[in-house]
């Protein structure tokens, strides 16, 4: 077993190839060992490519699991480019390319959509909410929440509360809160 797994035995068989055009010498010897050579470099590149591709969704993954885990906490990205084996710039690219968004947004999402969450189960302040998902300030939490979801923390509570179905809401509020049955 070698460095990439060849079960086709694809590479031996070009090796067996060379080594018979090299041997036998026959008229354009030279040409066919080229167009060997050139097949044996895009086997070889495509076996690596394999493992390169499953080594980079394992970072990416241990990145956004790792994201998930401390969403709450301040996580520099720098850092965990490095952590996953890249500079930030290449960590970014790439994770990129297979999320669809940089790392800093899949973060902020994933911050609002847990914010989301609370703000439907809980009974716990704006504020508390935000920073449990890792903003420092209410107002920071509010303008993320606003571009995401273009509406504010507030909005989406009293819409979301109102299109519940299993909660009965009274429609009457008193000081400007929501009564609820």
């Amino acid at each position: 077993m070698g460095l990439y797994r060849d079960d086709e035995l694809r590479i031996y068989a070009l090796i067996e190839q060379m080594l018979e055009e090299m041997t036998e010498k026959l008229n354009h010897h030279e040409v066919k060992m080229d167009s060997l050579l050139q097949a044996l470099i895009v086997e070889v590149q495509r076996l690596s490519g394999a493992k390169i591709a499953q080594y980079a969704d394992r970072k990416i993954a241990y990145a956004k699991h790792y994201m998930e885990q401390y969403y709450s906490e301040k996580i520099n990205l720098t850092q965990l480019s490095e952590i996953c084996g890249y500079s930030y710039d290449h960590f970014r690219h790439l994770f990129k390319a297979t999320e669809g968004m940089t790392p800093m947004l899949y973060l902020r999402q994933l911050r609002i959509e847990k914010a989301k969450a609370m703000i439907l189960e809980r009974e716990q302040s704006l504020t508390g909410i935000a920073l449990e998902c890792g903003f420092t300030s209410l107002s920071q939490f509010s303008s993320v929440f606003r571009q995401v979801t273009g509406q504010n923390p507030t909005n989406f509570k009293l819409e979301a509360t109102y299109h519940l179905p299993d909660l009965k809401i009274k429609r009457q509020t008193v000081y400007g809160r929501i009564k609820r049955e």
